[in-house]
C-alpha cells in the first residue's frame, strides 16, 4: 500500500509559496513544490498539513485556516490545502529545500513552461487561480 502524502498552498498577497527541493531530494530535486510530505499512521490529513508546514518552514498553523481544495488526477480526487496569511510568514526552510519564492500566478505560469515545477503542481495552481485565491 502506498503511503499518503498531503501539500499545502501557503498564499499571502495574491501570491503563493513554493519551495526549491534539494539537489540530493529522491523525487524531483531541484524542482519548485508546496509544502507538504508523508501522512504518519495513524495521522489525520489536518495534522500531517500542519506538521509537514512547521517541520519544512517553521510556519505554525491553525487548524480551522486550512482550506481543502480537491483537484482530480486520472480521474480520481486529489486533496490539498491552502492557508492564507494576511501578512507574509517568515520561512525558515529545513534540509529538504534549498530555497523558497512568493510567486504570482503568472510568475508559476513562467515556472511551469520553464519546466522549473513538479509534476502536478500545475493543475493545483490553476485551481488557485480559478477561486480567486491567487
Amino acid at each position: 500500500m502506498s503511503q499518503k502524502n498531503i501539500t499545502i498552498g501557503i498564499v499571502s498577497d495574491s501570491k503563493v509559496l513554493l519551495l526549491k527541493r534539494g539537489g540530493t531530494a529522491p523525487w524531483q530535486p531541484h524542482k519548485y513544490c508546496f509544502v507538504g510530505g508523508g501522512v504518519d499512521s495513524g495521522e489525520t490529513l489536518v495534522n500531517a498539513a500542519i506538521r509537514e508546514t512547521n517541520e519544512e518552514t517553521n510556519i505554525s498553523l491553525c487548524e480551522n485556516n486550512l482550506q481543502p481544495i480537491t483537484t482530480y488526477r486520472n480521474n480520481k480526487p486529489s486533496l490539498f490545502f491552502t492557508y492564507y496569511f494576511k501578512d507574509r510568514p517568515c520561512v525558515q526552510l529545513n534540509y529538504e529545500h534549498s530555497e523558497y519564492v512568493w510567486l504570482s500566478y503568472e510568475e508559476c505560469i513562467d515556472y511551469y513552461k520553464r519546466k522549473l515545477l513538479v509534476p502536478y503542481l500545475i493543475v493545483k495552481l490553476n485551481s488557485l487561480h480559478s477561486l480567486g485565491i491567487i
